[in-house]
């Protein structure tokens, strides 16, 4: 799981502090807090590989290859 602030353009509209999200976290049982903004982009990548990495933790294993298909030459 990851907590994320989002809006983190906006700092002087800030309502929770870093500090405040990082103890949420800690109660969420540790999970990764990010501060995040669709705007500038600011990590939204590292959001979703963070999240990427926690499901390949809990299900570990190669994936499964899609399947050719074959082709019609006329």
């Amino acid at each position: 799981m990851v907590l994320v602030g989002n809006k983190a353009d906006l700092t002087d509209q800030r309502v929770i502090s870093t500090e405040q999200g990082d103890e949420l976290a800690k109660k969420f049982g540790n999970c990764a807090f990010l501060e995040a903004s669709a705007k500038t982009r600011t990590n939204v990548e590292l959001i979703f590989n963070t999240l990427i990495r926690q499901i390949n933790k809990l299900n570990p294993g190669k994936p499964d290859k899609p399947k050719k298909k074959g082709c019609l030459i006329l």
